[in-house]
């Protein structure tokens, strides 16, 4: 019974975080398109945004299974890597466009998940280096919970739109109407995706086993992948490397070939 109000009580939290999220980038978007303009400081805005797409995310992963403390000091350090980021694009770039800094989130995104499991880990293991075992399981286990998350929340938004189009046939359009409101738009997506990280939380064998899948699978491309590497470093003794950096592109290809080398590995 203590188990299950546990449980009960997390799923609250989760929800409750969900509904705040989701109100929280309503407000700030339609803040965005008020007249006159709430933020002089472009980068404030984008720190907001990114702010509130962000944190919800690491505490509903960590809301369970992550000291109060830990989880604490950990969200006020993605705070003031916010900040200090947006700041910086803003001195680099004075555009007045507030939009124009969003497109940090993708990289800060990149970095709070890895940072995360490596914060994860450590209070997991309660000391500054955990084992890599367990940096491994906590890293593809809430990759794969990340990926279903999404997959749910695809799924719920496209039975929306079925079902709105069934009504419409008999001449209703009320569905539709609502489920293309922005309000219902943030606050459903969010606490459908909150309560996703719920229930593949308390049922962590669906996780494991689609886990284990992609890693069986990923292994079979494994050797391709190390070939085409293999003769890429090997081609740059003929070539060179001014081919590779007349691209302009080649650091970003680089990483991300880099990044398929550890995940599949």
């Amino acid at each position: 019974a203590q188990t299950h109000r546990a449980a009960t009580t997390i799923l609250g939290l989760r929800l409750a975080i969900g509904l705040a999220q989701g109100a929280a980038l309503y407000v700030l978007l339609e803040m965005l398109e008020g007249t006159p303009q709430p933020f002089t400081k472009t980068w404030l805005y984008a720190a907001l945004v990114i702010a509130a797409g962000l944190l919800p995310f690491v505490w509903l992963a960590a809301i369970a299974s992550m000291r109060m403390i830990t989880l604490g000091t950990w969200s006020l350090g993605i705070i003031a890597t916010i900040i200090a980021t947006s700041n910086h694009a803003a001195w680099l770039d004075t555009s007045d466009n507030a939009t124009d800094k969003l497109g940090l989130f993708f990289p800060l995104a990149a970095a709070v998940f890895i940072g995360h499991h490596l914060v994860a880990a450590a209070d997991k293991d309660r000391k500054p280096l955990a084992n890599y075992a367990t940096y491994f399981d906590l890293g593809w286990k809430d990759g794969v919970r990340l990926v279903l998350c999404l997959a749910v929340l695809a799924a719920f938004w496209l039975l929306l739109w079925l079902g709105a189009s069934l009504f419409e046939l008999i001449g209703i359009t009320a569905i539709r109407a609502l489920i293309t409101e922005r309000p219902f738009a943030f606050l459903a997506s969010a606490s459908v995706f909150a309560l996703a990280v719920h229930i593949t939380d308390t049922r962590m064998s669906l996780v494991i086993g689609a886990r284990t899948i992609a890693l069986i699978l990923l292994s079979w491309l494994l050797p391709l992948l190390a070939l085409f590497a293999w003769a890429f470093l090997a081609s740059l003794f003929f070539t060179g490397l001014a081919p590779l950096w007349a691209t302009g592109r080649a650091p970003a290809l680089l990483v991300t070939a880099g990044a398929a080398h550890v995940i599949q590995v």
